[in-house]
Parts: structure tokens; C-alpha cells; sequence
């Protein structure tokens, strides 16, 4: 089953590599090699220019699918215009949250 992920789920895992004190550091989120890339994550040169079922290539080593590519997702959070200063979990507003964020990425 997969879920949609929160805000805290791209804090922990960036398309640029684990931003996590204690985890290592890595260029992409699957490692250093930009040559593994298509095993990863669907780009002009794998896609075919169509979107993928979620989770058909390689999970990286934490056991998360999707990091790179170049479709937007809805993520659970409302958007808020203003982000709290030293948030850990922002999710938006408690009330009278209009739309979803939406998260992106290139490779």
C-alpha cells in the first residue's frame, strides 16, 4: 500500500540526496552515481514521455520509491502562505485550508 506522503517525508529524503543528521550524505537520493539514474527515476530519456505507475523502478536504500522526476505530486499538507519558523511537521493551516501542496522535481 502506498500512501500519500507529508511534508516531513521530503525533509527526511530530497531528490538531491538524505538531509537527515546521522544519515549519509549523497548527491541523489539512491547514491552518487548519476549513471543509476533510470534504475531510480523516470526522465525524458526512459520515460517515453508518459507518467509511470508508482513504484515500478528501484526503491533507494531507505525504501522510497519516486524520489526524481518530472511529475508534480499532491502531498497531504494544506498549503499555508506562511511557514513557521523552526516547524517540524508543518501541515498549513488547522482551518480553512483551500488546496493541497504540491511538491515537483527534475532530474
Amino acid at each position: 500500500m502506498h500512501r500519500i506522503p507529508i511534508t516531513t517525508t521530503g525533509a527526511q529524503q530530497t531528490p538531491s540526496g538524505i538531509r537527515r543528521a546521522g544519515w549519509n550524505q549523497t548527491t541523489y537520493s539512491y547514491g552518487n552515481d548519476p549513471n543509476e539514474m533510470g534504475a531510480y527515476g523516470f526522465h525524458e530519456g526512459n520515460s517515453d514521455k508518459q507518467t509511470h505507475d508508482v513504484a515500478s523502478l528501484k526503491p533507494n536504500p531507505n525504501g522510497l520509491y519516486d524520489m526524481h522526476g518530472n511529475v508534480w505530486e499532491t502531498i497531504q499538507d494544506w498549503y499555508d502562505e506562511v511557514l513557521p519558523p523552526h516547524a517540524v511537521d508543518p501541515q498549513g493551516p488547522l482551518t480553512g485550508g483551500t488546496s493541497r501542496v504540491k511538491r515537483g522535481g527534475s532530474t
